[in-house]
């Protein structure tokens, strides 16, 4: 079963709705499993039409990216990196998860593209490239001739990464754990497929830790077929910004049917609900949702309930001034002499005018 979509996933919360969610961390794993059911107001099933790997055309480099030439050998600097790490890493042997790996070491280096990361050396065993500035991981971001072989720890966390192509990730299948956590992934275009993490064979352990914005397409990954290549696949979603109305529907029944372990699954919360009473309670706990009203509905609404008003207030008119008629009457008798004194001494005042218009003297030309 393939799994579906995260339902609507809201803007990225402010850092203190962010501390709201993560307030509710623990340090715990779990896996979810069939049982419990949950009762939801739309019945309707949602088919998520996935993309075959005949309807997948992307080209295998992208045309606008500048690639480094996969037949060039680079000299290495004092930071024991390739030249096209322009000094700012560190690459060597090192003590990692204590255990010495050979390590690339990109944290904060400023890069704004993973252009040098084709000059990336064979036998890197672990590659930390955090706090950079990339929207887009191209295809093919590691290059096309080297076999990685040795590549077993990924980490791109807080690059601000908007965008993963289909084919980023090529020569990564021993790759056993990779970390996006605290990006900006948007992915809902047909083009992105679901081929993303489709390379890594030996995957473990995949974090996404507040790792996408506003939206997120189910088609974008395929976390059931992971579980295929390796049984103990995880996964942690955990501070992710979830929107609880009906459309989370599906992600609900996936989390409690699928066979790719969820760790911390109970900390997935809900950012936003429908009903309001739905923010803040763990998914898993979620009893019944309500879908947003359509906007013609609304508008529709609206202006029946101002109708509504703008009658209610037309009969209260009236009904005061037929209350008062007796003195409104009254009143009126009052001030006829007034108005009727008015009214001479205006046409008074029109005829002097007119008299004093005819004695003005003419002049003469």
């Amino acid at each position: 079963m393939l799994p579906p979509a995260l339902g609507k996933i809201s803007k990225k919360p402010t850092s203190d709705k962010k501390n709201i969610l993560r307030s509710y961390t623990k340090e715990t794993s779990t896996k979810t499993t069939a049982g419990s059911t949950i009762k939801f107001d739309d019945t309707d099933e949602d088919d998520d039409d996935y993309l075959d790997d005949e309807d997948y055309d992307e080209d295998y480099y992208d045309d606008d990216y500048d690639y480094l030439d996969d037949d060039t050998v680079y000299d290495t600097d004092h930071t024991g990196c390739p030249t096209p790490f322009l000094a700012r890493c560190q690459c060597g042997d090192m003590n990692h998860l204590g255990e010495i790996k050979f390590v690339v070491n990109c944290t904060n280096t400023g890069f704004t593209n993973a252009s040098m990361l084709g000059a990336l050396p064979d036998d890197t065993e672990v590659l930390i490239f955090t706090g950079n500035f990339l929207e887009v991981l191209p295809t093919n971001v590691f290059g096309t001739m080297a076999k990685f072989e040795d590549l077993e720890y990924i980490d791109m966390s807080n690059n601000g990464i908007k965008e993963i192509k289909g084919k980023s990730f090529h020569r990564v299948s021993n790759v056993k754990t990779l970390i996006l956590n605290h990006n900006d992934l948007y992915i809902v275009e047909k083009k992105h497929h679901p081929r993303v993490f489709s390379n890594f064979d030996n995957l473990e352990a995949l974090h996404l830790t507040n790792a996408f914005t506003e939206k997120v397409d189910s088609k974008w990954y395929m976390l059931d077929q992971m579980v295929v290549k390796n049984p103990s696949f995880s996964v942690k979603l955990i501070g992710n910004p979830f929107v609880c109305d009906c459309d989370i529907r599906p992600f609900y029944q996936w989390m409690r049917t699928t066979r790719v372990e969820l760790l911390r699954s109970a900390d997935y919360r809900c950012f936003e609900g429908r009903p309001a009473s739905n923010e803040n309670l763990p998914i898993l706990e979620l009893q019944t949702t309500e879908c947003e009203p359509a906007p013609a509905a609304r508008t529709s609404a609206s202006s029946v309930v101002l109708g509504i008003l703008v009658f209610v207030m037309c009969v209260l008119l009236v009904v005061v001034l037929y209350m008062h008629r007796h003195r409104l009457v009254q009143r009126a008798k009052r001030l006829q002499p007034h108005m009727q004194v008015a009214i001479r001494n205006l046409k008074r005042s029109r005829q002097y005018a007119n008299i004093q218009h005819e004695d003005a003297p003419e002049v003469e030309v």
